[in-house]
């Protein structure tokens, strides 16, 4: 009697030994659960960040983009000079006192802004090249006067060169136009004031009467 008892207590202990075990290996799997999970969430806001942050890139290139196709589609334009046409002028005057100027114009040479004047005196004829952007005399040619110099324009007629080169932006009618070069001359014993608008691949000329403000001629 006592030995079944006591096998029966034996088999009882073995059993909620066993049943212990099981739990314990049970709960395992739980904690390994929850340490995905958080890590999960890790990964998951650490690409959130770096999708942002590849974001900002991709906005500051494209700005910088539009700055640069803003500076390339006014290249070559008249607002690049510094030197006025007022000291271009006087410039003129101080290597040739005296001189008569006949011709004043504004463009690019080899894709350098300057200001070409050429005058006149009873003996000789001149021809100088004004950089626009530093002021340096890039020519004074000299040469005897042929006596068929007859214009004389003066500085305060330049003043309105800017009447010109607006009557020539009302009738484009297109804002992507601007002023590359103008001018003063004498054709005929009549004062013409040229005007070239660009929109960078196509050039428009104009020709005014400076006294009258009649357009002339427009070429394209």
């Amino acid at each position: 009697m006592n030995k079944k008892i006591l096998t029966m207590a034996i088999a009882l202990s073995a059993a909620l030994t066993l049943t212990a075990c099981g739990q314990k290996t049970d709960n395992k799997p739980a904690e390994t659960t929850t340490t995905n999970t958080t890590q999960n969430a890790a990964v998951e806001t650490t690409n959130n960040a770096a999708n942002k942050s590849t974001e900002v890139v991709v906005d500051d290139t494209s700005k910088n983009a539009g700055q640069d196709a803003t500076t390339q589609a006014t290249a070559g334009s008249i607002k690049e000079a510094v030197i006025t046409r007022e000291e271009a002028f006087d410039k003129f005057l101080e290597l040739h006192p005296g001189a008569k100027v006949d011709s004043f114009k504004l463009e690019h040479d080899d894709g350098v802004l300057v200001y070409s004047v050429d005058g006149y005196d009873a003996k000789n004829e001149y021809e100088v090249d004004i950089n626009a952007i530093d002021g340096t005399v890039k020519q004074d040619e000299v040469d005897k006067n042929d006596g068929n110099n007859a214009g004389d324009i003066q500085k305060d007629a330049l003043a309105k060169i800017d009447h010109f080169i607006e009557e020539s932006y009302k009738d484009t009618g297109d804002d992507k136009y601007y002023a590359s070069s103008y001018g003063l001359d004498y054709e005929n014993g009549k004062l013409i004031a040229e005007v070239e608008l660009s929109n960078g691949s196509q050039d428009i000329d104009y020709d005014y009467d400076y006294e009258t403000g009649k357009l002339l001629q427009k070429d394209m």
